[in-house]
């Protein structure tokens, strides 16, 4: 991990055991060659351009198809030629383009353990909330489409990893709990040594997308509360992004913290008993929402497949 997750985790005293086994998972499933992850971190602070990342992809395990099918661009029956690749990231941005890759290739790592069933359930529930991120960032400036596709990613993303580690162990937790439903932190911690959380928030770091995202996600989906330490502006960012995702994905209309929910200008409600109008960017995302919560999101373009079907076939399941 970056020193900045572990500073922050000394300060807190959540240097646990757990915390170790998070990062331990990470490490198991996860390589980064450096010159993928300064492409990233670079990309993720806008110091990138689509001529470094076709520099990259020639000689890496990251597979850019899936940067045309998200850029929707891909011809029936065309090959990956480098002309569309390099349009696809510049119609999609450097940002964007590395949530992209990154998603595509953490999932393709997860496949090629030879996942239990269990997967497409997980993946399924991963790209809704991928999507539902990706609506709440295009309504603000300050989110961004990929800050929140990236946010909502790591709500299943540790689930994934657990699964890729050891597949036995995660089929059995996940058909006893309901696909997860009826698990709780203790139950968590006795099966796997640690809680999915704290592998996503690892995973932010060993992706390159740095410490304040990690912390504030850590900071939200853990319901860390750090004593005698201030947090910054960029983490309590991305912590109000994860518990926006969090309160919409759950059919909510918005978090129950009243500073969290006025967060964003763009995205605040009115005040309860005011004669105030209604917020129309956020009755806008409601119904977006509420269409993806419904049937789930249609993205596949982190499969190695045009679909859940297809993809299944090619595990053998």
């Amino acid at each position: 991990m970056e020193t900045g997750l572990n500073s922050f985790l000394n300060v807190t005293g959540r240097t646990d055991p757990s915390w170790e086994a998070a990062a331990g998972v990470v490490s198991s499933r996860i390589q980064i060659p450096i010159h993928v992850w300064q492409l990233f971190r670079n990309a993720w602070h806008g110091a990138a351009d689509s001529k470094e990342f076709m520099k990259i992809l020639g000689f890496s395990k990251l597979k850019p198809i899936a940067l045309l099918h998200a850029a929707n661009i891909m011809p029936p029956g065309s090959t990956p030629s480098g002309a569309l690749i390099e349009s696809a990231i510049q119609n999609l941005g450097a940002r964007l383009s590395v949530a992209v890759l990154s998603i595509s290739f953490v999932c393709r790592e997860v496949l090629n353990s030879k996942p239990p069933r269990a997967w497409r359930s997980t993946f399924e529930k991963m790209m809704t909330a991928v999507e539902i991120g990706y609506k709440v960032g295009a309504r603000s400036f300050e989110i961004g489409i990929e800050g929140g596709a990236m946010v909502g990613f790591t709500m299943y993303a540790g689930h994934a990893l657990l699964m890729a580690e050891n597949g036995k162990v995660y089929r059995d937790w996940f058909n006893t709990t309901h696909g997860g439903e009826r698990s709780s932190r203790e139950i968590e911690l006795e099966t796997f040594g640690c809680e999915p959380y704290q592998i996503g928030a690892v995973l932010l770091q060993t992706l390159g997308f740095g410490h304040e995202m990690a912390i504030g996600v850590a900071c939200a989906a853990g319901n860390i509360h750090p004593q005698f330490m201030i947090l910054p502006p960029e983490v309590k960012k991305w912590q109000a992004v994860y518990q926006w995702i969090e309160a919409l994905r759950l059919g909510r209309n918005f978090p129950a913290d009243p500073d969290v929910r006025n967060f964003f200008p763009e995205l605040a409600p009115p005040a309860p008993g005011s004669s105030q109008a209604k917020n129309l960017t956020l009755e806008v995302l409601y119904t977006e929402v509420a269409k993806i919560r419904s049937v789930g999101s249609g993205w596949t373009w982190h499969l190695p497949k045009s679909s859940y079907e297809e993809t299944s076939q090619m595990l053998g399941q």
